[in-house]
């Protein structure tokens, strides 16, 4: 079915207006395949789209609780008390990212802007530890949003920022960096990857 096929939007102002890189649907269908499981939709004209998948999973006798695992002890820590700017126009990823952070590190201060627009709005007000930045997005994306940071003076323009993106080719790495960020991670991420990042552009490294 074609609506489950990855696509690039035919101008360039409508991804700039809109936001979105054309592989949800696409990331969706491939994590449910992985688990032997089937997706569709049903849609009709003037009422709306329902997407539906299944996924077969095995009835247990018994009941399991599990965790997330966290991070080692000092990587977490380190993180304490820190100040971030998740910029994020997508409110099911800005959840799951916010979800994560208070999993794994619970003593963080998170603030959360929309677009590009919007973030340089908050730091220009605000004092923050590090930005996460997401790429695609409505009005600003990410890469003219931190070549505008960069700009600022003072602390403000030497703020990590770590991009968050979907589209982790290598074109698209290369051009974060030339953007000025000081690290990536690929979306859908791991939440480990994305601390052991977090953990290491605070301590002043970057990826080489």
């Amino acid at each position: 079915m074609r609506f489950f096929e990855s696509f690039t939007q035919a101008n360039s102002d409508t991804s700039r207006k809109y936001g979105g890189t054309g592989l949800g649907l696409s990331i969706s269908r491939q994590l449910v395949e992985l688990q032997d499981g089937k997706i569709g939709l049903e849609s009709k004209p003037g009422v709306g789209t329902r997407f539906y998948f299944q996924i077969p999973y095995a009835v247990t006798n018994h009941t399991h609780h599990s965790e997330i695992a966290s991070p080692s002890g000092h990587v977490s820590e380190g993180l304490k008390g820190i100040s971030i700017l998740l910029v994020e126009d997508n409110d099911f990823n800005k959840i799951v990212a916010e979800d994560t952070l208070q999993e794994y590190i619970g003593d963080i201060k998170i603030d959360h802007a929309y677009n590009g627009v919007i973030a340089l709005e908050k730091v220009r007000d605000n004092t923050y530890d590090l930005i996460l930045m997401d790429i695609q997005m409505p009005e600003m994306d990410g890469y003219e949003a931190t070549g505008l940071i960069r700009q600022m003076e003072g602390s403000k323009g030497n703020i990590p920022i770590i991009a968050m993106t979907a589209n982790a080719t290598p074109e698209e790495i290369k051009k974060c960096f030339e953007s000025g960020v000081n690290a990536y991670v690929s979306k859908p991420f791991v939440p480990e990857d994305l601390i052991s990042e977090m953990t290491r552009v605070l301590k002043g490294k970057k990826i080489t």
